[in-house]
């Protein structure tokens, strides 16, 4: 969940147009009982893999599926 979390942080920075800080290897300051754990991420791999953007394309039907849908009331464009 780390990685996601990190991921959709990444992807709103860049959205906004902010750069994404490069990774540390020094380990943060902590309490003796806390944890630290790493998380590796490719940010590249990560959009590719959550992008949801929709794009407009066009798709040729059979003939007869297009007057199927036009007879249902279905709306190609949508």
């Amino acid at each position: 969940m780390a990685r996601d979390v990190i991921g959709l942080w990444g992807i709103t920075e860049q959205d906004d147009g902010r750069k994404i800080p490069e990774p540390s290897s020094v380990e943060p300051e902590h309490e003796t009982n806390e944890l630290v754990t790493w998380v590796d991420i490719d940010f590249d791999k990560y959009c590719k893999a959550n992008d949801m953007t929709t794009m407009r394309i066009n798709v040729s039907v059979p003939k007869y599926l297009k007057v199927l849908g036009d007879e249902a009331g279905v709306n190609f464009s949508q």
